[in-house]
């Protein structure tokens, strides 16, 4: 019998005397060395077995749905808060005086914004709660239940933010937006737990290669979310700089220079392209996640070059 396993390094697949053969070899492909399993991944050796029942797996996809669904609003209400907030910038200039249109956009944007994340946050709860079962051979429901309490944390963040958008002032609604801002920065958190679940998953249902995708999107976040702290950082250096530079009277204190206003614009355009990036990336992970669950067989790869140890 032949024992065949895949190099941890390359990917390369190997095979080995199941009985007589080494317990440690070197890869012929990439000269790596790598230690002989005492038996075959189910997936990498064709035969396909995993954890996650029918009935687990199905609903997993169901709960894969809602969350490409809560990803899509959650785009949605961060491209309509930042176009709303980027025209009173661009055409109403801050002036004391702002039209009565540009509030009304600004609010309608800030509104849409609210409900979708509020609306998203909700569905991912649930798309969450439906990967428990699937999570639970594994012992990571508990992962699952984290990140299902982050998404409701994150819901009751964005539904703090309504009073101050109605131009509510005051400690009381400086504490609940406080409160929002703490309950959306934990949420956030709290809802990351998913993404080393879904690895795991991944890995039992289609193979080590599928699973590889979880950490390209954690990449891809962590990127987005350096980037984003550089523009916004690199946005108020500028705006600093333009400030001092465009010394303005008194009365013209709160109208902010045209390269402020440029800086901005360009600053939130910048915000939206890494929103959208993240986004695509989200989607694409879940679509390739209800993929492998709706089929019991390896998840389809690259091909990779059969070498004989």
């Amino acid at each position: 019998m032949t024992l065949v396993f895949c190099c941890p390094t390359c990917g390369a697949t190997l095979r080995v005397p199941a009985a007589t053969g080494p317990t440690a070899m070197d890869c012929p492909q990439c000269g790596e060395g790598v230690r002989v399993p005492r038996g075959p991944h189910p997936v990498e050796a064709g035969e396909f077995v995993s954890a996650a029942t029918q009935a687990a797996a199905a609903r997993a996809r169901s709960g894969a749905r809602l969350l490409a669904v809560s990803v899509g609003l959650f785009a949605f209400g961060a491209a309509g808060l930042l176009t709303a907030l980027t025209l009173r910038l661009a055409i109403a200039g801050g002036r004391p005086d702002v039209p009565g249109w540009a509030k009304s956009v600004f609010l309608a944007g800030v509104l849409g914004w609210v409900a979708c994340g509020v609306l998203g946050g909700l569905l991912r709860a649930v798309g969450y709660a439906r990967f428990t079962s699937a999570l639970l051979p594994f012992g990571l429901d508990a992962w699952a239940r984290t990140a299902t309490a982050g998404a409701v944390l994150t819901a009751v963040g964005l539904a703090c933010v309504v009073p101050r958008a109605f131009g509510l002032t005051g400690a009381p609604v400086s504490a609940v937006l406080l409160v929002g801002v703490t309950c959306g920065l934990l949420g956030s958190v709290l809802e990351v737990a998913f993404l080393p679940a879904l690895q795991r998953l991944l890995a039992d249902v289609a193979g080590w290669r599928a699973a590889a995708r979880v950490n390209a999107y954690a990449v891809s976040l962590v990127f987005a979310l350096v980037a984003g702290m550089a523009v916004l950082g690199g946005g108020m250096v500028v705006a600093v700089l333009a400030y001092a530079g465009n010394p303005q009277p008194p009365d013209a204190a709160r109208t902010p220079p045209p390269e402020v206003r440029a800086v901005v614009t360009l600053t939130l355009s910048l915000l939206i392209a890494l929103i959208s990036l993240v986004c695509v990336r989200y989607f694409r992970l879940l679509a390739h996640a209800r993929r492998a669950l709706a089929t019991p067989e390896p998840y389809p790869s690259a091909p990779v070059r059969q070498t004989e140890a």
